[in-house]
């Protein structure tokens, strides 16, 4: 009986609980001890990383339960595409590593790459759900990129952010550049949570212009992150990083608290800045205490919920329309206003967009930029005002840069602008300025 527990307990602390592969600990020993093999013998192996796309969203989107029975699916369709005498392992979250104890040529790897890989390019199913994921992959071999188990694996591992980094469901060779580009990662994210607690992140705002009268209605807002060696740092450089390491829930909760204390000292100044635009995330979307934080930073701020308007992109939206649904119906039960940005560049239907709650379509600035020299453009441009009419919502055009634009969109009915024709997203104190002279 001593025997049997002592048995099961080294089963426990060597594998994952949920999938039963290897774990962490039990993969280092493999890969070590085949490492002594493969150097007595002048042979070669390999290590790969793998790691889920949005893993997180799955999880927030379908519970955490539906997660699980993700990654044991996955476990199982990866063991299927290995010989039996390669290992995968689990390493914790959406993270996996395999070892090929033995490989003659590259491209034997990427032959078992390519099979991995055709695991994610169908649906895995559940009773009637229907999950699409993707996954990048790092690739780093013995002898050519480490002997010993932890600089293949920290290799392999800074191969898959490449992979990652690059698309989906893609793959990567170690190089020795990567090795830089992990420590350039690690340090980002230092900095970053750094600049959140410290004051270097600054809101910015865009005013949100009526062409007809030239009179403000509102502004939208935008991260700048003011680094201390690399200067003003602008938002496409930093926020797609924040969103891959969790920390855009923060940042977004921080921005949105700070717009909306400003707003509210310029409208106790006697100011008008209008309604304030917030864009609204998939992951803010789907996180359980959302609403909480808003209705929290509306009472902070002492702003009226009528002076807001949430954004959201339909590709966001249409990720998992019905959860959608519910939150933005719950937002505009607060009193709040809604708009679909970019509108346009998704995949939503008519019908999709006749259910939800929207009050607002932004046209997308790619529409408007060639508006004026392109027919197709126009009759979209025209086409979406047309909608936002039929359906009686308000309507705005984003990327507005050029006196022809501004009269074009008047004349197909559309009086609401944002662009440089007008401005450039502002500091607190340019803005004001600009306020008091409009």
């Amino acid at each position: 009986m001593k025997k049997l527990t002592t048995s099961s307990t080294k089963h426990q602390a060597q594998h994952d609980a949920l999938t039963q592969l290897p774990n962490r600990l039990l993969f280092v020993d493999r890969v070590e001890h085949t490492l002594s093999i493969r150097k007595r013998l002048h042979q070669k192996l390999a290590v790969l990383f793998l790691d889920l796309d949005r893993f997180k969203e799955v999880n927030d989107s379908f519970g955490h339960e539906m997660g699980d029975k993700l990654i044991q699916k996955v476990a199982i369709e990866i063991r299927h595409q290995l010989r039996d005498e390669d290992t995968i392992a689990r390493f914790g979250g959406d993270e996996f590593a395999i070892l090929i104890h033995q490989y003659h040529h590259p491209h034997d790897l990427i032959i078992v790459v390519e099979k991995i890989l055709s695991v994610f390019r169908q649906a895995f199913i559940f009773d009637e759900i229907q999950l699409f994921s993707t996954c990048g992959i790092g690739i780093a071999t013995f002898p050519e990129n480490g002997a010993d188990a932890s600089t293949l694996m920290k290799n392999a591992d800074a191969a898959m952010y490449k992979a990652k980094k690059n698309g989906q469901n893609r793959y990567e060779f170690y190089n020795h550049d990567m090795t830089k580009q992990a420590y350039e990662r690690v340090n980002l994210e230092r900095e970053l949570r750094y600049a959140l607690t410290h004051n270097e992140l600054e809101v910015y705002y865009q005013p949100q212009i009526d062409m007809s009268t030239q009179k403000v209605l509102g502004l939208e807002i935008l991260m700048r992150w003011n680094h201390p060696q690399r200067g003003l740092i602008s938002p496409d450089q930093f926020i797609p990083f924040a969103e891959e390491i969790g920390l855009i829930v923060e940042m977004d909760r921080w921005a949105m608290e700070v717009a909306m204390k400003q707003v509210y000292r310029w409208q106790q100044q006697g100011l008008r800045p209008g309604k304030l635009s917030l864009n609204l995330s998939l992951i803010q979307l789907n996180q359980v205490d959302f609403l909480a934080s808003v209705q929290h930073a509306i009472a902070q701020s002492l702003m009226v919920p009528q002076d807001l308007i949430f954004e959201i992109t339909e590709t966001q939206i249409m990720r998992n329309p019905e959860q959608a649904t519910r939150t933005l119906t719950h937002l505009k039960e607060l009193g709040l206003s809604l708009a679909i940005d970019d509108f346009g560049t998704g995949h939503s239907s008519l019908s999709y967009l006749k259910n939800f709650p929207i009050d607002k379509l932004k046209i997308d600035q790619s529409f408007v930029h060639d508006m004026t020299t392109d027919k197709d453009d126009a009759n979209l441009v025209k086409a979406i005002i047309n909608i936002a009419k039929s359906l009686e919502m308000d309507v705005i055009a984003e990327g507005v840069e050029t006196q022809d634009q501004v009269e074009m969109l008047i004349n197909y009915g559309c009086y609401e602008a944002q662009g440089f024709y007008y401005s450039k997203p502002l500091t607190k104190t340019d803005f004001e300025v600009f306020l008091k002279s409009h």
